[in-house]
This record gives structure tokens, sequence and C-alpha cells, in this order.
């Protein structure tokens, strides 16, 4: 576990409230969608993140999608609305400091790679009352394992 300050970035995501069993199929429509819209306007993601707004209970409120540089918000930003649907937005999130961890397995296995995350960052003194996210780094068919990268904000974003 590492703390670190992540730099302020722009999101375009999907935002919505789900069940467990929503977020597969949520994942699997946004984000083809959002990768052929980036591949359509030229512009290359910096990473593909799901973002936790609230600590998970009975439903997660969600906001998924792809990290913009912002040199390329220009060409992003006035196209969004022809992805023609309401969950869809930019989204910033400002400087923050957050711990993070690298972990690998598949994704079935990411709640109780998050538990133990949470139980060492909770050891520590930490709290995880706001934003948690986990950054896909390789994905499932690339080559062994996928490698998601874990973060809990210990700042809230503003």
């Amino acid at each position: 576990m590492e703390q670190i300050t992540l730099p302020a970035h722009t999101a375009l995501v999907a935002h919505d409230t789900l069940q467990p069993e929503a977020m597969r199929e949520f994942f699997d429509h946004y984000y083809p969608l959002f990768g052929e819209f980036m591949e359509s306007v030229g512009v290359t993601p910096q990473a593909a993140r799901a973002y936790y707004l609230r600590p998970p209970a009975a439903v997660f409120d969600l906001a998924a999608g792809f990290v913009i540089a912002d040199a390329d918000l220009d060409m992003v930003e006035p196209l969004v609305g022809d992805i023609g649907d309401g969950l869809v937005s930019l989204r910033r999130f400002e400087e923050m400091e957050v711990l993070t961890e690298r972990v690998s397995g598949p994704y079935d296995l990411l709640g109780e790679q998050w538990e133990k995350f949470a139980d060492a960052a909770l050891a520590q003194g930490h709290t995880m009352e706001g934003l948690t996210f986990e950054e896909y780094v390789t994905m499932p068919g690339s080559g062994g394992d996928p490698v998601t990268q874990l973060f809990i904000a210990l700042t809230r974003p503003r």
C-alpha cells in the first residue's frame, strides 16, 4: 500500500446507482460504447476506471468510464451529447491524496482484494467514508490475470 497525490483529471463516465448483480452488464455496455466514441473522436483514453462515489452498500453509486487528457477535452466536450445517453457526462475530479495498491486476479476476486486493502487502510487509521475507485491496468485475455489498481481517496474531491 502506498500513499500518493493523484493529479486532477476529467473522465467521460456513465453514472448510475446499481445493484451488485447489474454491474457487469453496466460495464459491458459502457466501456465498449466509450471506446468506440473515443476512437471516433481520435482520442486515446488515459485510463479505464470505475469510481465508487459512496461506500458500497446494498447498491453501488457508480461512475464508470475513461480518463481523458486535459489537452483532449476541447475535442471531446462538444460531442458528449452525441452519445445520446442521459447517464453519460464529463466529470472532473480534483487533485487528491489517495492510498493505492495494485492487485491481480480474476474480477470475481476483486471484492476480496478490496476487503483486504480496506482492512489494511483501516488498521493504519484511515477511513473509507467517501470515494474509492479502481483502474483497469490490463484486461482479461491480455496474457495472464487482469491487473487492477485500487484507490481510496483520503481527501474528498471538490
